[in-house]
């Protein structure tokens, strides 16, 4: 009656253990993102084209009003320590843009320079434009943006640091800043 009573304790404890590890590994298997893809997946596209990637995300957000999205190229290093202004900075950017967006010219942008060891890329920093922004009353506005597409000390660096939104006018330079500046 007693070896009975220890197989099933036994099988019990056995599979218990076997879900909390699955459970654990499935926790354990996030990737961190930059551009809503994993860097692995944008291998196959050149640094310039992950620049645009993200200008994409950042037009996008600011076209539907999500923020969330537009977070999701910032940094961790940026979203951990300046979440709160990034998001209020975000919310003055929605206000400030005048109208609806509906289109938008140009995205230009590339990788400008940074630190190399050994012939390979440790640092490696972006900047990028999105011109002709345009909304529903005639406004218009550029974006600048920058930020750490490698940086071998510290991953959660990758991604952007900052982006300035400036409304095209000839007498005026107003601007609105979201992020830090290195």
């Amino acid at each position: 009656m007693n070896k009975i009573r220890k197989t099933p304790k036994k099988v019990t404890i056995t599979i218990t253990l076997i879900l909390v590890s699955i459970f654990l590994l499935a926790c354990t298997s996030e990737i961190k993102t930059t551009i809503s893809e994993s860097r692995d997946n944008n291998k196959s596209k050149t640094p310039d084209e992950q620049v645009w990637d993200m200008a994409l995300e950042i037009y996008e957000g600011l076209k539907n009003k999500d923020k969330e999205k537009i977070k999701s190229v910032f940094s961790e290093n940026e979203l951990m320590n300046h979440s709160r202004k990034i998001d209020n900075k975000i919310d003055e950017v929605f206000d400030f843009i005048d109208g609806e967006i509906v289109t938008y010219k140009e995205v230009n942008g590339s990788c400008g320079g940074g630190k190399a060891r050994d012939g390979e890329w440790v640092e490696e920093s972006f900047v990028g434009y999105i011109y002709g922004i345009k909304t529903d009353t005639g406004r218009e506005y550029t974006i600048s943006y920058g930020g750490y597409l490698v940086d071998k000390d510290d991953t959660d660096n990758i991604g952007v640091s900052d982006f300035r939104i400036t409304e095209k006018q000839p007498d005026s330079d107003e601007s609105i800043l979201v992020g830090t500046v290195d």
